[in-house]
């Protein structure tokens, strides 16, 4: 056989590659130091709020500006920033192009599964003080109990004063609980279906059994008076706070080799990470503006004011053909949206080798080869999906062989078992073209889930790519 006819043979057939046949040791370690700076990413930062601060804080010091701040002089290579609500982010670089040419941009979101408390939360029973919850995203309640839970607050008090409260910073913080029956009397609850065995109202938060003397509820007295000494807030603050309950631990390496990380809300903070400091390590300045752009409530359907359905993008977009034209009036973004390239990053399932039966192999992202294309997110008939069309996938492969960026092709599992939803669909609506691109996920949805170094290294060179799209 000829050296050609070898060279046809690989040219037809496709083949996954693994970054670490492909990587030189510079570029490991290279994923390595990454991957350290993600770790101490996931541990400041467990909630949308925190993730907004910090990294606001973070573009800060970089030089990146209030966009309100600069909006009378905005010139090619200028870094600036957009904040909404404690809850949504934007890192943008002004691009060479006008605006009107479009712009390029990369949307990931920054909630994850967790638990919520109530509008009223404290009661009383059988010597323990609990609060009443409820779970915020689609998770397995069943996962939840049984682990030590971190508590983060931001309410207000009767003089509208903000307080916010980090209970899981110091190693001395105290833990929170959500009890499970025993395995002793389960004989009961093993007959329910798997969905009730831990039923949502019983999801009840164990907080206290000091008893306070001479009250009628003496355990809830008693941490009501504490509460009130320490932060000076009462029962009726607790209504309309918002109070998140996670996972209390560290972001911790895995397996023999070191070559996953361990940790709560790699879904979507694995995505959000790597897109933002694909922004912040860029150097020079794009032909497009690029626009990194942090939403909240995805996991919630995506339909409220600091989501990716709310109209803070375009408004967002507005403001910068505004800024750039001198013209303050309407304008019709249409043909911008229409202009623009998106990437939606979110994190959908890797190949579970303990679960194989529920994957299509063909078809699901297999850890350690790259950055996942997703033409599509699927369930059953295609609903609630984006699918991007074809032109802009071979635009966006090509793209990718050229500057050495490893990827593959992937779905969320085999067709008719369930299915999932991204924040694409929104973008999509505006005549965005834009594709799901993400790092893929070991235990999606659960209280601790994998993600492997070298994907995310990948997708981070992915995004950083991305920027220079034409």
């Amino acid at each position: 056989m000829t050296e050609n006819k070898k060279q046809q043979d690989k040219e037809y057939l496709y083949k996954r590659t693994s970054c670490y046949d492909v990587w030189d040791d510079k570029t490991k370690d290279e994923m390595e130091t990454f991957a350290k700076d993600y770790i101490s990413f996931l541990d400041n930062n467990k909630t949308e709020r925190l993730c907004v601060q910090n990294w606001q804080a973070m573009l800060e010091k970089l030089w990146f500006k209030d966009i309100d701040s600069v909006w009378s002089d905005m010139k090619p290579g200028d870094k600036t920033f957009y904040q909404f609500r404690e809850k949504n982010l934007f890192g943008i670089i002004k691009g060479k192009k006008s605006i009107k040419e479009g712009f390029r941009l990369i949307c990931s979101h920054i909630d994850s599964p967790r638990i919520d408390l109530k509008y009223m939360p404290f009661y009383e029973s059988d010597g323990f003080c609990l609060l009443k919850t409820h779970y915020y995203g689609g998770i397995k309640k069943y996962q939840w109990v049984t682990i030590p839970l971190s508590m983060i607050w931001v309410i207000f008090d009767k003089n509208g004063k903000k307080i916010e409260i980090n209970i899981w910073e110091e190693d001395t913080d105290p833990v929170f609980f959500l009890s499970d029956l025993l395995i002793h009397l389960w004989a009961e609850q093993m007959k329910k279906d798997w969905s009730k065995v831990i039923e949502a109202e019983d999801m009840n938060l164990i907080v206290g059994s000091v008893y306070s003397p001479a009250k009628e509820e003496k355990v809830k007295d008693n941490i009501l008076k504490l509460l009130f000494e320490k932060y000076w807030i009462t029962e009726k603050d607790f209504a309309g706070a918002e109070i998140e309950l996670v996972p209390n631990s560290k972001a911790r390496e895995i397996w023999f080799d070191r070559s996953l990380i361990w940790w709560y809300g790699h879904d979507d903070r694995a995505c959000s990470y790597t897109a933002m400091r694909a922004l912040m390590d860029y150097k020079g300045t794009p032909e497009y503006t690029t626009i990194i752009y942090w939403v909240d409530k995805e996991e919630i359907w995506s339909l409220w004011s600091t989501s990716a359905e709310s109209r803070v993008f375009r408004h967002l977009i507005s403001k910068l053909y505004s800024f750039e034209e001198k013209d303050f009036s309407m304008v019709d973004l249409n043909e911008i949206f229409f202009r623009s390239k998106a990437i939606s990053a979110d994190v959908p399932a890797l190949m579970d080798p303990s679960f194989k039966s529920a994957f299509d192999p063909l078809n699901t992202a297999i850890v350690n080869h790259g950055i996942v294309f997703e033409k599509y997110t699927w369930a059953r008939w295609k609903s609630h999906a984006n699918d991007t069309d074809a032109e802009y996938v071979s635009e966006l492969k090509n793209h990718f062989d050229k500057n050495n960026i490893i990827y593959q092709f992937g779905g969320l599992g085999r067709v008719d078992l369930w299915g999932w939803g991204t924040i694409s669909m929104h973008f999509a609506q505006l005549g965005i073209n834009i594709i799901d691109m993400w790092v893929g996920i070991l235990s999606t949805h659960a209280p601790i889930e994998l993600v492997s170094k070298a994907d995310l290294y990948a997708t981070y060179q992915a995004y950083k790519s991305f920027i220079d799209l034409k």
